[in-house]
């Protein structure tokens, strides 16, 4: 259903942008083809989300260098919308951390916890990415990636429903985020964590299997 959606979606997508530059829209004109476009977009996050969420996880598995996939997802963050300037960054990478995975899902997960931390920030906040390898109570290796935010915080009833498919308390997204990210992170038996006060900050913890 979501690529039946996508589909018609491309389609009115390249026909606006053609208007847009056709017709040079000013004023009233010019504001409801931003809202249309505005729109367009809303609906293909909500498809593609919708697809990553169908989607197993897949059989063929890499080791992926965390610190490569960190620093593509901060190139590209920082490009989109949602990006606020003043926000500090703080890495503490290593180019010897790998998990045994599928890199474009692991991207996924760091992009999702990444977007969520700078969505609850002001300006003036503190974003901070880390990675390591840690042993856990199992007693097997995991690659940690822990992503600390200064933002607003979670409360406790809320924390509880986070990975509940739609559920969302910001205006933007698709509610859909940290359940693709639990979502991942399970089929390979890995394990996830949020820790949250409100008005003081969140941080995520996600472990991966490093084989």
């Amino acid at each position: 259903m979501a690529h039946e959606v996508r589909n018609p979606l491309a389609a009115i997508t390249g026909s606006i942008e053609l208007l847009k530059k056709g017709l040079e829209p000013e004023g009233t004109n010019k504001r409801l083809m931003e809202i249309i476009l505005r729109s367009k977009d809303q609906l293909d996050s909500f498809a593609r989300d919708f697809l990553l969420l169908a989607r197993s996880v897949p059989v063929s598995r890499e080791f992926v260098n965390l610190e490569e996939v960190v620093e593509e997802v901060f190139e590209h963050i920082k490009l989109s919308p949602e990006w606020k300037d003043k926000i500090r960054i703080e890495k503490k990478l290593s180019a010897d951390e790998k998990a045994f995975a599928n890199k474009e899902q692991v991207r996924q997960i760091i992009n999702n916890l990444v977007l969520n931390a700078v969505q609850s920030m002001e300006e003036d906040g503190v974003l901070s990415v880390e990675t390591k390898i840690v042993e856990l109570d199992d007693e097997k290796k995991y690659a940690e990636i822990k992503v600390t935010d200064t933002g607003c915080g979670i409360s406790k009833d809320e924390l509880n429903r986070v990975f509940e498919p739609f559920f969302t308390n910001k205006t933007k997204g698709t509610g859909l985020g940290l359940t693709i990210v639990n979502h991942i992170v399970g089929g390979y038996n890995g394990r996830i964590k949020i820790e949250s006060t409100v008005n003081e900050g969140t941080v995520c913890y996600v472990w991966l299997p490093v084989k």
